[in-house]
């Protein structure tokens, strides 16, 4: 198992503890129909629907397409982003690109957990969370190690010329990231140290 894989686990492991506990969940195992009472009482997600003229409990413990379209309503209500999540499919998708295995289409074990997990994170508040030190030093890990990818990105671009009657500047600059570290995070703020690199020209006068 990879490192980043070991904290993903160190996690969900610390916020499986948590989550959830007000709603009365049924046993250790994945249980859908408690996902969606939560998202029923929450207001993702009414409680009937009509399908076919036919009345529709949607806590029919199936967690199917109608589900979760209402934990893609949840998400972007706490992010404030919609993720165009429209069926299981795009919500397994969605859940992927966090970085979860949730293995085959269809609700199981690996699909609760990290609805779980993604409740937990948004629901509870960060902060709770961050000011946990378990939590708040595997999330810098994490953090840190995704950050490498931005190593060598473009991150300043100046290119710009000014005319005058007296005389013409030339600014030119282009500055790549060579380092980032989150160094401290807080509920409130959070430390960035780096250093970029790059060539600064100045013609004056030309």
């Amino acid at each position: 198992m990879g490192r980043i894989a070991k904290i993903k686990r160190l996690l969900i492991e610390e916020s499986n503890k948590r989550i959830l506990s007000e709603q009365d969940p049924v046993g250790d195992g994945p249980n859908a129909g408690e996902i969606q009472k939560y998202l029923v009482d929450n207001g993702y997600l009414p409680r009937y629907s009509t399908e076919n003229g036919v009345k529709k409990d949607n806590i029919d413990w199936d967690f199917g397409d109608t589900s979760s379209k209402a934990f893609g309503d949840f998400i972007k209500d706490k992010l404030g982003v919609d993720v165009g999540i429209q069926s299981l499919q795009d919500l397994q998708d969605y859940l992927d690109l966090l970085g979860f295995d949730t293995g085959s289409l269809g609700f199981g074990e690996k699909v609760y957990n990290a609805i779980k997990w993604v409740i937990d994170f948004t629901e509870k508040g960060m902060s709770d969370l961050v000011n946990n030190p378990k939590i708040n030093e595997i999330t810098k890990i994490v953090i840190n190690i995704i950050s490498k990818n931005l190593i060598g990105k473009e991150i300043t671009k100046i290119d710009k010329y000014s005319e005058s009657d007296y005389c013409d500047t030339h600014v030119n600059y282009f500055s790549k990231l060579t380092d980032i570290e989150i160094s401290e995070i807080t509920d409130k703020t959070f430390k960035i140290k780096g250093s970029v690199i790059g060539d600064l020209k100045i013609g004056a006068c030309e």
